[in-house]
């Protein structure tokens, strides 16, 4: 009775590699959206700096601002391709969305170095006052563009 009752129970611990997998990308998924929210402060942080510039048009601290804001951003960004590469090995899906998500985060990159470009411009007397307000719209425009669809897209994660 006692053999029958303990072979009843199977105390046996088996590896369930689907359910582990799940959570492993859950993990990095959750890691993915920290990650990509500090880059998304960072990233609004430009604005700041921008802004400061273009009322004090001090180049010095301009610069120094932008490089300590690049070189977080890159930092952040090889941590977020790290995490990609390693969802990517059990749901490819999920890193497909990460990497849609990347892509659209460089296209706003792009944008934001634009508006650093404009400002520069602007404050060096190369771009009429009117011109920038024009430029810095549609750009602004797209920023917002842009940020929507990642938004979107982080939801779907």
């Amino acid at each position: 009775l006692v053999v029958i009752i303990y072979v009843r129970l199977d105390f046996s611990i088996h590896h369930d590699a689907e359910s582990e997998s799940q959570l492993r990308v859950e993990s990095l998924v959750h890691q993915f959206v920290e990650l990509h929210g500090k880059r998304v402060h960072v990233m609004q942080q430009y604005d700041g700096i921008i802004a400061k510039f273009k009322t004090s048009k001090d180049g010095s601290s301009f610069g120094a601002a932008k490089k300590k804001l690049d070189s977080e951003v890159k930092s952040l960004n090889g941590a977020l391709i790290d995490i990609v590469k390693r969802v990517s090995m059990d749901s490819p899906d999920v890193a497909d969305s990460m990497q849609d998500i990347q892509r659209r985060e460089a296209e706003y990159r792009d944008a934001v170095i634009q508006a650093i470009t404009l400002a520069e411009k602007v404050t060096n007397g190369k771009l009429s006052r009117q011109q920038y307000i024009e430029n810095e719209k549609a750009n602004k425009t797209k920023r917002d563009e842009i940020r929507m669809k990642v938004n979107n897209s982080l939801q779907t994660l």
